[in-house]
């Protein structure tokens, strides 16, 4: 890591509008980050009732 050069955070150019990630595919009015947020949840949820504790995000 310390052979990596680092240099100061810039975000000129940057434009969010840009990035259409999280799009509504099916147009139900969920985008794909609400939906993978609430599978993660769903998830959780679900391990803990088994006895599950842990999970990975």
């Amino acid at each position: 890591m310390k052979q990596l050069p680092a240099k100061k955070e810039s975000r000129n150019g940057y434009e969010r509008k840009k990035f259409k990630l999280w799009v509504d595919a099916d147009h139900d009015g969920c985008d794909t980050r609400i939906i993978s947020m609430l599978l993660g949840v769903i998830e959780w949820f679900s391990q803990r009732r088994t006895g599950l504790v842990a999970c990975a995000w």
